[in-house]
């Protein structure tokens, strides 16, 4: 019997993250490279002369220089997700019953389902604030690189 992926509760939610994983790949991978390639060659042969082995230089060296990097690109990915509509309304449509549910298909079924305006706008609102949130801390930490 073929497997049901959209239909049972740990095969939708595995198949929307492996979707949404797919998804932003590319990006992970240009700013991780990125980083990457701006980390100075010196700090590894540094690290090699003091006796630093390739999983601790991987901890004192690579982690510490693309942490700045990282960050910005989890924040990048939390705003994202937290808003994100299409892939879910597409794959699941929050279902099945509410188990791939988010805020924002929540946000669509309160106002375009069951006609509930007043709902739908109060979660939006929330939503705003979150992201008003998220959206603060991004901007300071980019800002303190430039």
């Amino acid at each position: 019997m073929p497997l049901d992926w959209r239909g049972s509760m740990p095969n939708a939610m595995f198949g929307v993250v492996v979707v949404g994983a797919g998804k932003f790949f590319p990006l992970v991978v240009v700013g991780v490279r990125g980083g990457l390639q701006t980390i100075p060659e010196h700090l590894y042969e540094a690290a090699k002369i003091d006796g630093a082995g390739p999983i601790a230089r991987f901890w004192d060296v690579t982690l510490p220089q693309l942490r700045n990097v990282l960050v910005v690109i989890v924040l990048l990915r939390a705003i994202w997700d937290f808003k994100e509509f299409d892939l879910l309304y597409l794959l699941t449509g929050g279902g099945p019953v509410t188990s791939t549910q988010t805020l924002s298909l929540l946000v669509y079924q309160e106002a375009f389902g069951l006609n509930q305006m007043g709902q739908a706008a109060a979660y939006s609102v929330g939503m705003m604030l979150v992201m008003l949130i998220f959206m603060v801390v991004y901007i300071r930490r980019t800002g303190k690189e430039g």
